[in-house]
């Protein structure tokens, strides 16, 4: 199985709909550890670094805090407890 992204390691606050990072299996395993789960002959995903490299030609910037945890904004407790309330 090959993922057309990172891992989702880190809760979205921003569009994606993710859940909290407990329940991101990501967060809480291997790869080698999500290929058992699924029962999948091998598992891979793109890495964060190629993501980068597909838009350095994008005049748009790449926001990767679901994959790395970087946000690039303050993402204060109050926004992690209304991230469908909140505007940003």
């Amino acid at each position: 199985m090959r993922v057309a992204s990172p891992p989702f390691k880190n809760p979205c606050y921003l569009t994606s709909d993710t859940t909290e990072k407990e329940d991101l299996m990501a967060a809480r395993m291997t790869v080698e550890e999500m290929r058992e789960y699924m029962g999948a002959d091998s598992l891979g995903f793109l890495s964060v670094e190629s993501i980068k490299e597909m838009a350095k030609e994008s005049s748009l910037s790449i926001c990767d805090a679901c994959f790395t945890g970087n946000y690039p904004l303050d993402v204060s407790h109050a926004l992690r407890e209304n991230k469908y309330s909140q505007k940003i």
